[in-house]
């Protein structure tokens, strides 16, 4: 029997959990498409979640459609926390760009590969990595709230749809805790006045309780590869 063929398509991959992850799956011999804006170098696609066109990446996928994978994963990590200011301190231009980048883009973008992807006979899983502020209000991050429990109620509906499909896709979602990052980085650059919590951010840094990318990408690799359909998987809570 030959190698099996392995697909991974991340969406945010250049930097952070997504970097991460891409570096694991590509050790593991896994053929791995990166989606950003940023990224570069081999199988890398420039996507822009604040643009509509997603039409390359929907070709790309399409072309990929056809190949005889044995197992393919889209993981879903990219998203903005900004604005970070109460909602009546944004402007109507940076709310609706965050949901663009968080929501409407995320959508199509599973929607793409759902599509695409409906009738390959191979191993499928979808996850969206979701967040604490999915399941609690945090003030002054309105949009990534809603955006991240919409999302949370999203893959529970495609779960329960793929429950009946003929060749099943895998919807699961993954908490990752609180990661040392780029975006914890931008939490931490705010403001009093616009974040009443910030000092409880300031000090999950000063005191090393924030999680590395490669730490929480172990586990994301781990909860795909065990995934069930419709599930949660929190990493405070393991496997």
């Amino acid at each position: 029997m030959g190698e099996k063929m392995k697909l991974a398509i991340i969406i945010g991959g250049s930097r952070g959990l997504g970097l991460a992850v891409c570096e694991q799956y590509r050790s593991a011999g896994w053929q791995v498409l990166e989606c950003s804006r940023s990224g570069r170098g081999e199988g890398h696609i420039d996507l822009d979640l604040a643009n509509i066109d997603l039409s390359t990446y929907t070709s790309v996928l399409r072309q990929l459609a056809v190949q005889d994978w044995d197992e393919v994963v889209l993981i879903n990590n990219a998203a903005t926390i900004t604005p970070i200011k109460p909602l009546a301190k944004q402007s109507h231009a940076a709310l609706l760009e965050a949901l663009q980048i968080n929501f409407i883009s995320a959508i199509s973008l599973i929607h793409g590969f759902v599509v695409a992807f409906a009738q390959h006979r191979a191993r499928k899983v979808v996850a969206q990595i979701s967040s604490g502020a999915a399941q609690r209000p945090i003030a002054s991050w309105s949009t990534y709230c809603a955006c991240k429990a919409g999302l949370d109620h999203f893959m529970a509906v495609l779960a329960q749809e793929q429950r009946v499909a003929k060749h099943p896709i895998l919807a699961i979602v993954i908490d990752p805790d609180v990661m040392d990052t780029d975006m914890q980085a931008q939490i931490r650059a705010s403001t009093n006045d616009d974040f009443a919590d910030l000092p409880r951010f300031i000090a999950r840094k000063e005191q090393g309780l924030l999680r590395t990318p490669d730490e929480v990408a172990r586990f994301c690799l781990q909860a795909i590869a065990l995934a069930e359909q419709g599930c949660r998987y929190d990493i405070e809570l393991g496997l």
